[in-house]
């Protein structure tokens, strides 16, 4: 009895299974029957892949320490006010506010530079045409600057000083550059109370006065004082 209901779940199980013309139907010709497997296999490579790239950022940030490091101990070996200091003992922050006093510190020394190179490039090499020109200081009630470029001649600062006297205007500073024939004055006066005007006016005129003429006064006081003297060596 037993074998006979065997043989009856054996013979259900085959006719369960799909006959030919099902298979077809499912399976057209010209389809190639996918199989799909399931490998555990797999699933290594993304691991594998995930523990090379936290490792490539494990170096990559240990060496960017390193380098940080390394700019630390180049700072502490530069910097005068920690050059003979226990370097062990000085924290990167320390090192970090040593290093950005310092950097004000320069940067106030290359400012005061330009400044000394801008006032002394005032009274640079004097130009080859006749200039003038004022402006107001900083700094000083009423004090004036003039610079001025003309021709190189004798008692040239005698004229200039009577030039100023007959404005009133008190000299504080003079600078004076000569070469090849040509002078370039820069002076810092107080004044004048007429105005600027009066005071370039005064300039323009010794500045322009031509050489010869300065010339022909010098030797008319020369001849004047030679006559004076055989007048009194005569009349004695």
């Amino acid at each position: 009895m037993e074998s006979l209901h065997n043989r009856a779940s054996v013979m259900q199980s085959i006719q369960s299974y799909p006959t030919s013309g099902t298979m077809h139907q499912m399976y057209p010709q010209g389809q190639p029957l996918m199989i799909k497997h399931y490998s555990p296999i797999s699933s290594f490579p993304r691991k594998e892949n995930t523990l090379h790239a936290a490792q490539k950022h494990r170096l990559a940030e240990q060496s960017r320490r390193n380098r940080i490091s390394g700019q630390y101990d180049t700072l502490r070996a530069i910097l005068p006010s920690i050059y003979k200091t226990d370097m062990s003992k000085l924290k990167k922050a320390f090192v970090l506010s040593e290093t950005i006093r310092m950097v004000k510190e320069f940067k106030k020394l290359v400012s005061e530079k330009r400044a000394t190179n801008r006032e002394v490039g005032n009274c640079g090499i004097p130009g080859g045409a006749d200039r003038l020109s004022l402006e107001h200081c900083d700094g000083g009630e009423g004090m004036v600057k003039a610079v001025m470029s003309c021709e190189d001649r004798p008692n040239i600062m005698a004229e200039l000083a009577k030039a100023l006297k007959t404005v009133k205007v008190k000299l504080v500073r003079a600078e004076m550059v000569t070469m090849g024939g040509r002078n370039k004055f820069s002076l810092w006066m107080q004044g004048p109370k007429e105005g600027p005007g009066v005071l370039k006016r005064v300039l323009e005129a010794v500045m322009r006065r031509p050489s010869w003429i300065a010339r022909k006064h010098r030797s008319s006081w020369h001849s004047r004082a030679s006559t004076a003297y055989n007048f009194n060596r005569a009349t004695s």
